[in-house]
């Protein structure tokens, strides 16, 4: 993933990984793929890049666009606004395309865009790569459309709270790591979803035919519920279904968060609750815990 604008610093670095064992390669000619941050404006630098490495390059190009999320002429008009870059790249690829318009406020984003940009791909031979942000709902939605890569665009972003791998201490200041770390806020609880959405998506199944990673016979049967309770009240309980489930209810309250899997009986069968509770504090973290469930 490039970030930096000067194409030739990141050379030393994709020298020294492109032929390691784990390296993504793609293609008919299994060349380490490239993905960017950004670089709609230098495609010239784009094209000396190719033509100086041999790379699987995937870029994302609606950084002329930020702040527009799905509503700009990236995914609206892709034919007028990606066509130049056919003869540089291997496929496409977004950052914004899990984010809403930033005056439309909070709101659910389809992938309707996606769908667009991958139409045009193909059509030009090319691929589609989609950002995964917005766990789970971006996971249904990709394993509906089917791109040709989807990526974990912020496998350890402390900084922004988007971490599901190990956050490093010595690539974060103080400030970051009081609010973002592997002790107090862990994430790792992602992980088992990562597999499973990882395991269909390569399998090219559908949301609704995941499973859970391990071998425990335990799994959706019928009559089995969800029951999301906040302090000492009851949120939420929801049916479960096959496959993947998710959801959010409101009216959060000082106390213990709890999740708890219900059988047709009502006895809990897997259950989480919140790590630490709290009644005040001198900072707003909007960090979080993620917790995964245990019998």
């Amino acid at each position: 993933m490039l970030q930096n604008p000067d194409l030739s610093q990141h050379l030393p670095l994709f020298q020294q990984f492109k032929d390691h064992p784990n390296y993504l390669q793609a293609g008919t000619s299994n060349l380490p793929v490239v993905s960017s941050y950004g670089g709609y404006n230098q495609s010239s630098d784009w094209s000396s890049f190719k033509s100086n490495s041999d790379v699987y390059l995937l870029l994302n190009l609606d950084d002329k666009y930020t702040g527009q999320g799905d509503t700009s002429p990236y995914f609206t008009d892709p034919s007028v606004q990606l066509s130049k870059f056919n003869c540089i790249v291997d496929g496409y690829f977004s950052w914004e395309s899990t984010w809403p318009a930033s005056d439309n406020g909070p709101t659910n984003v389809s992938a309707e865009g996606d769908v667009t940009v991958i139409e045009f791909a193909h059509n030009a031979g090319k691929d589609y790569m989609m950002g995964e942000v917005n766990l789970p709902e971006r996971m249904e939605q990709i394993l509906a459309i089917k791109p040709d890569f989807a990526e974990f665009i912020t496998w350890n972003d402390a900084g922004e709270s988007h971490y599901i791998g190990n956050v490093w201490n010595d690539g974060y200041d103080p400030a970051i790591l009081a609010y973002a770390n592997n002790d107090e806020w862990p994430h790792y609880a992602w992980q088992p979803l990562v597999t499973s959405f990882i395991n269909a998506y390569k399998a090219e199944v559908t949301a609704d035919q995941m499973q859970p990673p391990s071998d425990d016979p335990i799994g959706v049967i019928e009559g089995m519920q969800v029951q999301i309770t906040s302090g000492d009240t009851i949120l939420t309980t929801i049916d479960l279904k096959p496959g993947l489930n998710y959801a959010a209810d409101t009216g959060m309250v000082v106390g213990t968060q709890k999740v708890n899997i219900l059988n047709a009986d009502g006895t809990v069968v897997m259950g989480a609750s919140s790590l630490s509770n709290v009644t005040d504090s001198n900072t707003c973290n909007f960090n979080y815990n993620v917790v995964g469930l245990q019998k």
